[in-house]
């Protein structure tokens, strides 16, 4: 019965420190991600994807020079490390888009948009 107590207390204090765990992807941490061309390589044609030093953002299709989706109508960001995300400034409606970073190493980013887990690597 003492093992199984021990076992529970042990349980819920691991637990316990998982939650409380400070944010994995730094200010620190994300600035090695900056000033770098990244490359999404899909089916039919890659994605560009670049984060400047400066906070401009770009995010195209190199062959035809267009724009993923909207995002040319973004052109700076924010890393806010509260909520591990970059705040993507857009022109038109002076939006705000939100764009989760789920995991950076110095090979790979992987972003959240909208749902959508798109995988980058250093080009």
């Amino acid at each position: 019965m003492k093992i199984i107590k021990y076992l529970i207390f042990a349980a819920v204090f691991f637990l316990q420190g998982c939650a409380s765990s400070p944010s994995s992807i730094t200010d620190e941490k994300f600035q090695t991600a900056q000033g770098k061309v990244w490359i999404r390589h899909e089916e039919e044609w890659d994605e560009i994807l670049l984060l400047d030093d400066d906070g401009t953002f770009y995010y195209y299709y190199p062959d035809a020079g267009n724009a993923v989706d909207d995002y040319d109508l973004c052109d700076t960001y924010e890393f806010r490390e509260s909520d591990e995300s970059l705040h993507l400034h857009c022109n038109g409606a002076g939006s705000i888009d939100i764009v989760r970073v789920k995991e950076l190493n110095e090979k790979e980013l992987k972003l959240d948009f909208n749902g959508e887990i798109r995988t980058f690597q250093i080009k």
